[in-house]
């Protein structure tokens, strides 16, 4: 009985203690739980990745993750010249390199790991196994919370059940209905930059803000029959653009309070990483509101054509009749609800937009900057055209130009062009999973272990993290080539054989992942960006603005930045930017 009581006493003693010291018993929660992490869970719990390569850790409270986001320096032992390392996905590159393995562990925070692959087969092996390899809680939970209960965040049985009702409407036949969509708007896009450029009189343009606006107009009337009119009155120009920009604006806001917040979302309960405790999250919630309610209706709005026009719909060139569509046809148990066809909305416009923007003003970049592949690509289009229209480049009225011209066999250079773009400018420098049970994944090249062993294949314990290391596996001189860092359409043509070995993805890199959850867009992404390039090529040249630094930089995707001894960073992707001689007159 003593003992018993004496229990109760110091339970009571340590209840009272908390009650009166809260923050103090915080803090001692907190010193308690790092000590755990940091020196007691390695001894008593061994990782089972212990043995691979791995970069000496940082911090150990904060692991590589501030090193990651400030990038670092060192000596190129080749020339003994100080090198920096900074953008995204530029540092786990750089480790890849460094430790001279494509598998390695990246520390994390508080004594974490996550695994670095950038082996071929190991990819292929996780990106074809979407019920072993899943996103995990936090990362499904923030990207539903910003893009919407679409595709995206799907999985397994709900994953298969979705992209089967979607697939018809991003078929080549499809396509071929929705290019003069294409090529109306780009040629809206160039009109309006000739007004720019008349008005001002400078030749300096931002053509992000073109392009974005541009992409905006196109997702919006060739995936919902909704009119943006962001060309004709920026991206505040209909309430639904202006709520998407809204939430992606919100959605790249991390000051210290959202960073806290995540950090310890991702400690203690990830689905609080969503909860409305930082200013960002009350914004994105605030305005997904107005998002819901306006995609709802767009939703009713098509379920009605379709159910009254029936077949005829076939003649509605919009993604989402012909998703609504589909969804009908289906059987009961297959069909997604109106909620889960309106979340398609906002991932359509996530997707679709942003992506395509970016990686046409990457493209434009290169081009302004390697002025004899821009030329090169010209001639080739003007010549192209000539023997398919009759016309050549400079007479090229957009609304001729058609899906299987942009297609055609003559026009590969144009499909390196844009390989190349993603390949050293991918939207998303990587991709992470989590092993949902044990898996054993197959390696191209072997991976020398720390007692310097070596290993075929690649043990993953269910519950790791993995991060599909998309930029490091891009830049393999391997597969690429020894100027792999260096922008190259013609590498293309003459590929090492282990890229044919690799069995990468279509499109020659992972820059649309690969797999059953490979990018469903993919085509539609590429035949608009093929149409806007043919369209500006035709009416202007491009040069880079002297005196000013463009830098990948990491915001929802990886976004252009611009940095000169002017001004401070600033977002956008300004080119020198000049009618061709032909179009002056008009």
């Amino acid at each position: 009985m003593t003992g018993g009581s004496s229990s109760r006493s110091s339970a009571q003693a340590l209840l009272a203690w908390v009650q009166l010291h809260p923050f103090a018993a915080l803090a001692t929660l907190v010193v308690l739980f790092v000590t755990y992490k940091l020196a007691l869970k390695p001894v008593l719990f061994p990782s089972a990745l212990r043995d691979l390569p791995r970069p000496k850790r940082a911090s150990y409270l904060l692991g590589q993750r501030l090193v990651e986001a400030k990038g670092l320096t060192y000596t190129d032992p080749a020339t003994g010249e100080s090198v920096e390392v900074r953008g995204p996905g530029d540092v786990t590159k750089h480790y890849a390199r460094t430790l001279g393995s494509a598998v390695y562990v990246f520390p994390e925070p508080l004594g974490g790991e996550t695994l670095h692959i950038a082996d071929p087969y190991a990819l292929n092996a996780i990106l074809s196994d979407i019920d072993s390899f899943q996103s995990d809680l936090l990362r499904s939970s923030i990207i539903e919370f910003i893009v919407g209960n679409g595709i995206v965040t799907r999985y397994g049985d709900a994953h298969r059940k979705q992209r089967k009702l979607m697939s018809p409407a991003f078929s080549p036949a499809h396509l071929k209905a929705l290019t003069p969509t294409f090529t109306a708007y780009a040629e809206r896009m160039c009109n309006n930059i000739a007004a720019e450029l008349d008005a001002k009189r400078e030749k300096s343009v931002d053509l992000a803000e073109f392009l974005d606006c541009t992409m905006l107009d196109i997702i919006g009337m060739a995936g919902f029959g909704y009119d943006c009119r962001a060309l004709e009155k920026g991206r505040q120009g209909s309430e639904l653009s202006a709520a998407f920009n809204a939430v992606n604006q919100a959605a790249i806001d991390f000051g210290p309070g959202r960073a806290l917040h995540l950090g310890l979302s991702a400690l203690l309960y990830p689905r609080a990483a969503t909860w409305p405790l930082s200013e960002a999250n009350r914004r994105i919630a605030k305005v997904n509101r107005v998002m819901d309610r306006i995609t709802m209706q767009i939703v009713a709005d098509a379920k009605r054509r379709v159910e009254q026009e029936g077949e005829e719909i076939s003649d509605k060139k919009d993604l989402l009749s012909l998703l609504v569509k589909s969804n009908l046809g289906a059987g009961v148990a297959d069909r997604m609800t109106d909620r889960e066809i309106g979340g398609q909305i906002q991932t359509f416009m996530f997707a679709g937009y942003e992506t395509s923007s970016v990686t046409t003003s990457w493209a434009l970049y290169f081009l302004s900057r390697h002025p004899e592949v821009q030329q090169k690509l010209r001639d080739l289009v003007s010549a192209t055209l000539r023997e398919r229209k009759g016309v050549g480049l400079d007479d090229l009225v957009p609304a001729d130009l058609g899906y299987d011209d942009v297609w055609c066999d003559e026009l590969r250079y144009l499909d390196w062009v844009l390989a190349e773009t993603l390949r050293l400018c991918p939207p998303v420098p990587g991709n992470d999973r989590e092993a949902a049970r044990d898996a054993v994944l197959p390696l191209m090249t072997p991976v020398t272990l720390k007692d310097g062993r070596k290993i075929s294949q690649l043990r993953v314990p269910k519950g790791a993290r993995v991060t599909i290391g998309i930029k490091t596996v891009n830049y393999d001189p391997n597969l690429f080539g020894p100027d792999a860092d260096e922008f190259n359409p013609d590498r293309f043509a003459n590929l090492p054989q282990a890229h044919a070995n690799a069995k990468l993805p279509p499109y020659n890199t992972y820059s649309f992942i690969g797999g059953p959850k490979s990018c469903i867009g993919a085509k539609f992404a590429l035949t608009e960006m093929k149409v806007l390039l043919i369209v500006l090529l035709g009416r202007f040249g491009f040069a880079p603005v002297p005196g000013v630094t463009i830098r990948q930089h990491q915001a929802l995707i990886v976004r252009p930045r611009v940095e000169s001894a002017s001004q401070g960073p600033a977002a956008g992707m300004p080119l020198i930017v000049t009618p061709l001689s032909h179009t002056t007159s008009s």
